[in-house]
């Protein structure tokens, strides 16, 4: 799952690719193992694809944009509830 780690120059080109200094415990994670394999619903991407949202899916902010504003709302909801999960199983672990 895990993978050999990325590089202290990787992860410091992808912090001047997106034009902001990862978090440290992020930066951390990718010196020791450069992304990982699935993890609950995601994958933990290697240092050199990750990117911003939407430039890596251009297609699905566009449908996004493109929603009913009751469908995004809900949708919306969702999300922030999968990422407060997400962030208090960070916080406990």
């Amino acid at each position: 799952m895990g993978y050999e780690p990325a590089s202290a120059d990787a992860v410091v080109a992808a912090e001047e690719r997106l034009g902001a200094r990862l978090r440290s415990a992020y930066r951390n994670f990718l010196l020791a193992s450069n992304g990982f394999g699935y993890v609950g619903h995601v994958d933990l991407l290697h240092v050199d694809e990750i990117g911003w949202f939407a430039e890596r899916a251009p297609g699905l902010v566009e449908t996004w944009n493109e929603l009913d504003d009751s469908y995004r709302e809900m949708f919306e909801r969702s999300f922030a509830a999968l990422l407060l999960q997400a962030a208090r199983r960070l916080d406990a672990g």
